[in-house]
């Protein structure tokens, strides 16, 4: 079995910081639904900015010597990636931007698409503020290179810090946005990328290999294409329903009389006239007052018709299914 992994990468130069209490908390729900994790951090490691030597479209990757390639490696190899963020004055830490940088710049000069597939988001730590302008700044590196992300009950955004402070525990809200967005993330890396990972079925998980989520997905494009027929189906039966043969036969129908007609309407009486239940409904349309219709009677008498043969066809209740095809029409001749 395959198993998908996830990198979260902490960009604050601080040990047991906010923001790796919130990523590593990201990683522990993921870790919980079967994926394998790492945190990565860049505490004490040199991240040197791009110098725009150009030398990644050479070399397929950054020349430059430091601690950038090993993290770059981890990178391209992971499914997912999160990275975190502390706001110190108002953006991103200019660590973790020297490497986004680097990592975008040289995985598009290389000419291979690193990081596009791939699942992830970023968080945004702050005392009080500049959490969402970093945020979109983060953001915007995700969209470029072409990842998927998921999202959350609200943005990946926490409060922390005052006074240097190291206490994310408190920020309760913000615990819940991380775990549902690692929640989200879960279920969109199994989908997008097709590997392992956990589901959760009743109380316990069940492992999935990569030919189980191909054989879940091959079983839910049979039931998309089973739906999409039966929809077909409907909209055939809906505009034959208003031909003039039919409609005509089914209002002589519903009144319990003969029918001249051929064709559909013929077709109609074989079925079954409709004495009781099919007089009440044309009386009530009947009842309806063109004005507050606004179709002519004939119309109103149709669309009634209309109503009771689709219910007696395809066995669905008659007023909430074709309420889907006639909308406001099927309203007003409803009491």
């Amino acid at each position: 079995m395959v198993r998908l992994k996830v990198i979260g990468i902490v960009g604050s130069p601080r040990e047991k910081g906010n923001t790796e209490f919130f990523v590593k908390r990201a990683l522990d729900r993921l870790a919980g639904e079967g994926f394998e994790v790492e945190l990565v951090t860049l505490r004490g490691k040199t991240i040197l900015p791009c110098q725009a030597c150009l030398g990644c479209r050479d070399e397929g990757r950054c020349v430059q010597e430091d601690d950038f390639g090993p993290i770059f490696d981890k990178m391209v190899e992971a499914d997912g990636i999160i990275v975190g963020s502390p706001v110190y004055f108002g953006s991103a830490a200019p660590q973790l931007m020297a490497l986004l940088d680097r990592a975008g710049y040289s995985a598009r000069a290389s000419g291979r698409s690193h990081f596009a597939g791939k699942v992830g988001a970023p968080i945004a730590v702050a005392r009080r503020a500049g959490h969402n302008f970093t945020f979109a700044q983060l953001l915007l590196w995700y969209f470029i290179n072409g990842m998927v992300i998921p999202g959350s009950s609200y943005w990946n955004v926490a409060t922390a810090g005052a006074g240097g402070d190291r206490d994310a525990e408190k920020d309760e809200e913000g615990i819940r946005t991380i775990e549902n967005f690692a929640a989200n993330m879960a279920e969109v890396l199994r989908r997008v990328r097709g590997g392992g990972g956990s589901v959760a079925r009743g109380r316990g998980t069940v492992e999935l290999g990569q030919e189980e989520v191909a054989e879940i997905g091959d079983e839910t494009a049979a039931h998309g294409d089973h739906v999409a027929a039966g929809a077909d189906h409907l909209v055939h039966e809906s505009d034959r329903l208003r031909s003039p043969p039919l409609a005509h036969g089914l209002r002589q129908a519903a009144q319990g009389g003969t029918v001249d007609a051929s064709g559909d309407g013929e077709e109609v009486l074989h079925r079954g006239a409709l004495p009781g239940e099919g007089h009440a409904l044309l009386e009530q349309a009947q009842s309806v007052p063109d004005a507050a219709v606004g179709l002519p009677g004939d119309v109103g008498e149709e669309l009634v018709a209309d109503l009771e043969a689709l219910r007696r066809r395809h066995r669905l209740q008659a007023l909430d299914e074709v309420r889907f095809w006639y909308g406001a029409e099927v309203e007003a001749l409803t009491p």
